[in-house]
């Protein structure tokens, strides 16, 4: 299996907000006859702190 990403991080120091995007794609590949399909997935978020 293989997988890779990345993620996005902005800090809003004054409004004490983080927002942030991640992406990864995900893989795998075996000897079998089986056959596999590739996924992606998104996660768009914030987070306030107080």
């Amino acid at each position: 299996m293989d997988s890779i990403g990345i993620v996005l991080v902005q800090d809003f120091d004054q409004q004490k907000i983080e927002a942030y995007i991640w992406y990864r794609k995900y893989s795998y590949v075996d000897d079998t006859v089986a056959t596999f399909q590739d996924a992606s997935s998104y996660i768009i978020g914030m987070r306030w702190r107080f």
